[in-house]
């Protein structure tokens, strides 16, 4: 997208993907899943929804819309950033704990 234009807006081609998303999911849950097992409280479904949603979908949206924006070495060194950028978000906001050395500890 970066080098040629196309037609289709980005969201169009976005949402196309959560359709194919939802034509193997809907049916995979029918077959194997466990009504049981989801939420049962109003908190509990509320998380989902802003999981699914916001965290999921609108971060995934925007992630490649930017991606489509830059050269490939920037994107490269963005997805590189991502794992360690998490565990920062993770033990700083968070403040939980984590086992920073590259190796296991012996205490396992």
């Amino acid at each position: 997208m970066e080098r040629y234009e196309v037609k289709v807006p980005q969201h169009t081609i976005f949402g196309l993907f959560y359709l194919g998303a939802l034509c193997v999911a809907l049916p995979a849950f029918l077959l194997l899943g466990n009504p049981e097992k989801l939420p049962t409280t109003n908190l509990q479904w509320g998380i989902l929804i802003y999981l699914g949603t916001i965290a999921s979908g609108l971060g995934y949206y925007l992630w490649n819309r930017g991606a489509t924006m830059v050269n490939a070495g920037a994107l490269a060194v963005m997805n590189n950033v991502l794992v360690p950028a998490g565990i920062v978000v993770n033990v700083l906001i968070w403040n939980r704990d984590a086992d920073l050395s590259p190796w296991p500890s012996a205490a396992q």
